[in-house]
């Protein structure tokens, strides 16, 4: 699924997938796309690292997604258990 932050594209994961963005203090717009659109709005700070779970949801008769900041602990063991996009 095609990732875009603030109108550009960064990535496109597929299952067991991540990308790692960097972007600038401030407001940020995230996208993820699939049959429809999930969008999380995120309001970034100075040398923090923020994890943001891409979900998958199998509807029939698509599959559809959705976005959820997470906490670090969790974000850090789900990235464990993934490969980065490049």
């Amino acid at each position: 699924m095609p990732v875009v932050v603030d109108s550009k594209l960064e990535g496109v994961t597929i299952g067991q997938t991540y990308v790692r963005i960097v972007v600038a203090p401030g407001n940020h717009k995230l996208v993820s796309i699939a049959k429809n659109d999930a969008t999380l709005m995120l309001t970034t700070a100075p040398d923090r690292i923020y994890f943001v779970h891409q979900k998958v949801q199998f509807n029939v008769p698509y599959a559809g997604t959705d976005l959820e900041l997470v906490d670090i602990k969790t974000g850090e063991a789900g990235v464990m258990e993934c490969h980065l996009v490049l």
